[in-house]
């Protein structure tokens, strides 16, 4: 797995201190951000090749953070971290690239941004 710029959005703070720990190990340069309005305003700012996002936000949820970064730059694969479970259902037209169900083992974390990314 290569090199990846990666936006993690999530608006727990431990969260996002593993996950870009993780993934800065694996090589990434990893942006954080705390919560879907700040998440948006940093993958407008910037070029990604992955974004992961959180679902239960309480300023934007997750499948609006999907939604706005689909119609904005279709080809860039979004990855759902989720509390809920891995059968949240998608509303409508909303289309994430992959699901990572919390509590999440971390090889798991790491192969499965491997997947997404082999596959974008």
């Amino acid at each position: 797995m290569g090199r990846a710029r990666i936006l993690v959005i999530d608006d727990e703070a431990s969260v996002l201190e593993i996950v870009a720990e993780v993934l800065t190990a694996h090589g990434h340069a990893v942006t954080v951000a705390r919560g879907g309005r700040e998440g948006l305003l940093a993958f407008s700012a910037g070029r990604f090749d992955l974004v992961m996002t959180d679902l239960g936000m309480p300023d934007l949820n997750g499948w609006d953070v999907v939604r706005s970064v689909k119609e904005s730059r279709a080809t860039t694969p979004v990855l759902v971290l989720t509390g809920w479970s891995d059968t949240a259902e998608a509303p409508a037209g909303v289309r994430p690239d992959g699901f990572l169900t919390k509590p999440f083992d971390l090889k798991r974390l790491a192969a499965e941004v491997g997947a997404v990314i082999s596959r974008a």
